[in-house]
């Protein structure tokens, strides 16, 4: 019987602590989306939409991967389950946000721990394998969104593929809102 609370413990503890890293990360993507400060993330997304001939929900998703693999992901799903991405532009994404982690984890985890346990040398092979990973995915998802797009540009925006997620300076509700206005917004936008 105490495994089977230990088991049921260490459970709800774990998704406590994804569940809120996700909805944290989904919120604040969201909340970033309805302030409109995707456009400063623009320099990162942009070109790899473009270049892959993905849709701008790629690149979203791919910068809510800087933040949270698993929020990322989510997004995707959600975005298949809306019919704004097809089958092969969802695997290209859900590959696409891994890479994000490899930056990430080379801080959090190889060079406080891998780095101390192998040393410099080992460490630094090590760590130069896994960013190569990184760039070798990065690299597989421009070749195949090229060679499986169908040469359509992202979206229907044009050649800004951020501007789907943006405010537009036209929308007078859009503008000028209050704290609590965006909070909510935002709330009902991620529902």
């Amino acid at each position: 019987m105490e495994i089977l609370l230990s088991s049921i413990v260490f459970t709800a503890d774990l998704v406590f602590r994804m569940g809120s890293v996700m909805f944290i990360s989904l919120f604040g993507v969201e909340l970033f989306m309805q302030m409109g400060l995707m456009r400063r993330l623009k320099p990162v997304g942009k070109p790899i939409s473009r270049i892959a001939r993905l849709p701008a929900e790629t690149a979203v998703c791919f910068l809510a991967a800087i933040g949270s693999m698993i929020a990322a992901h989510t997004m995707a799903a959600q975005f298949h389950a809306d019919g704004r991405l097809n089958d092969r532009e969802l695997l290209l994404t859900g590959i696409l946000n891994t890479v994000p982690f490899h930056l990430r984890e080379t801080l959090t985890f190889q060079l406080p721990v891998v780095l101390p346990l192998l040393g410099t040398r080992l460490a630094m092979i090590y760590i130069a394998a896994f960013w190569l990973t990184g760039v070798l995915k990065l690299c597989y998802v421009l070749i195949c969104g090229r060679t499986w797009g169908n040469g359509n540009v992202p979206v229907e925006t044009g050649d800004d593929p951020f501007s789907a997620y943006e405010c537009s300076p036209d929308d007078p509700d859009c503008l000028n809102r209050s704290l609590t206005r965006l909070l909510k917004d935002a709330w009902h936008a991620r529902l």
